[in-house]
């Protein structure tokens, strides 16, 4: 499996995941200043004003202890998650699926018979971590878990306004790492259907900060699974716009259309976002609609955007490829292109596509790639007449028959053009009878069969 992401050396903040030793280790870590703490206040001023500019030195957080006991400790603890933050690779480390690490200990990994609103509301208020940012910690880990994820998806179902923002409030932090998981996506996909136009504008205010990662997640799974449920939303609200994202998409289009995960989210695009939002994205499909064509995954994208794409621009993309019919015709993945166009059974585009192969239908019909093309052309009014006129006019037509690729050509070309009853069946056939031998062995010999089978059955009518 490809690994194709463009953006995978950027800056991106590591995945959130627990390790138990690393939770002990930060409980100690917060007992022992609160010890210190206790000590402090004991002593004189001067002592004081010492180790204030002490800790302002080393940690550039505390200044001087304060009267107010509990506004210190919080203090206190705020640094030391900072210093145990999620970001520590000791503390994240994901296992090779991408899910959390599983957690000892009734604060993280609660029984499934405790699973509910009684845990949630106990830990909550019983955790010795009284801040913000540790609940912010607590709520993203829960995201990342296969059960909390459950919990925290049944809480959001709910009517519970404050309880929906204090989840928000926690994604919001970690928003990339729970994009990114198979579990804390579900949670996202869920909150992001309850966010206010508010909450919404935030996360576009956040993603067009932060670039980097939220094109890397665009290149996972779940990340692009995510990214395709948020447009939906924006395209559905009536405040928020979702330009900037459309606007960091088209800046890396071409990467993402020839990324067989990327590519879905630009097509999301398309699929739920009108004409005009979709704009400058349709510009960029034109704009690289012959580099597509030639990827092997981006001529499949280019193919389901011509069934996507709206307005005007869908016929300059299809005006693009007509032009060059000849060029895509002869390549591995630009042929599936137009072949693409000609089953739209669009007569002015087909009449251009056909036209631009006109005397050179005989050497397409001998390639591996182009000869697709020439059948799909035997399909259409127009162009059965110009590849039968070809065929007709060359002289050594048993070279055609007898080619590993051009033998299926003219078996499409003799079937269809006796069912349509076209003057030039009966030219091909004599043209060909003239050769027989030659056709005997090889590829040749299915043309040959085919022939002595028309025979047979012209005598028997007769």
């Amino acid at each position: 499996m490809e690994n194709s992401n463009p953006f995978a050396n950027g800056n991106h903040q590591e995945p959130l995941t627990p390790g138990s030793s690393s939770d002990h280790s930060l409980e100690n870590t917060i007992t022992l200043n609160l010890q210190n703490l206790r000590v402090r206040t004991d002593k004189n001023d001067n002592n004081d004003q010492a180790e204030s500019s002490t800790r302002s030195n080393t940690k550039g957080r505390i200044t001087h202890a304060h009267d107010n006991n509990q506004s210190q400790v919080r203090t206190i603890i705020h640094q030391n998650i900072i210093e145990h933050c999620v970001l520590d690779e000791e503390i994240s480390s994901l296992d090779k699926r991408g899910s959390i690490v599983s957690q000892t200990g009734p604060s993280y990994q609660p029984s499934v018979q405790d699973f509910g609103t009684k845990f949630y509301r106990a830990w909550r208020e019983t955790d010795p971590i009284d801040c913000a940012a540790e609940l912010n910690q607590r709520i993203a880990k829960l995201a990342l878990d296969p059960e909390g994820s459950e919990y925290l998806q049944t809480t959001l179902m709910q009517t519970d306004k404050q309880e929906t923002d204090e989840i928000f409030g926690g994604i919001l932090v970690y928003i990339y790492d729970v994009m990114s998981n198979e579990h804390g996506s579900r949670v996202f996909a869920r909150l992001i259907e309850r966010c206010d136009e508010s909450q919404l504008q935030l996360i576009v205010s956040i993603i067009t900060l932060q670039t980097q990662p939220f094109l890397n997640l665009l290149f996972s799974i779940h990340g692009a699974n995510s990214a395709k449920r948020l447009i939906k939303v924006l395209g559905k609200s009536a405040s928020v716009s979702v330009s900037n994202i459309i606007s960091i998409l088209a800046r890396h289009f071409a990467f993402m259309m020839n990324n067989r995960i990327a590519c879905f989210v630009i097509l999301k695009c398309f699929d739920s976002l009108n004409a005009h939002q979709n704009q400058i994205l349709y510009e960029e499909l034109v704009r690289n609609s012959l580099t597509l064509a030639t990827h092997d995954k981006g001529c499949i994208a280019l193919n389901k955007s011509i069934e996507c794409i709206k307005g005007l621009h869908r016929d300059r993309l299809l005006d693009v490829i007509s032009t060059h019919a000849l060029f895509l015709s002869q390549d591995p993945s630009g042929n599936y292109v137009v072949q693409r166009v000609l089953g739209l059974q669009h007569p002015f585009f087909t009449n251009k596509i056909c036209w631009a192969l006109v005397g050179n239908f005989v050497n397409l019909s001998m390639q591996k790639s182009a000869s697709h093309v020439v059948e799909k052309c035997l399909k259409t009014p127009f162009g059965m007449d110009r590849v039968l006129s070809d065929l007709n006019a060359y002289d050594k037509l048993w070279e055609v028959a007898s080619n590993r690729f051009g033998n299926y050509v003219i078996q499409r070309a003799l079937e269809l053009a006796q069912s349509a009853k076209s003057p030039y069946y009966e030219m091909l056939v004599t043209k060909l009878r003239r050769d027989m031998k030659k056709l005997e062995k090889g590829y040749g010999r299915k043309v040959y069969n085919l022939i002595l089978n028309s025979d047979v059955n012209l005598n028997a009518n007769l």
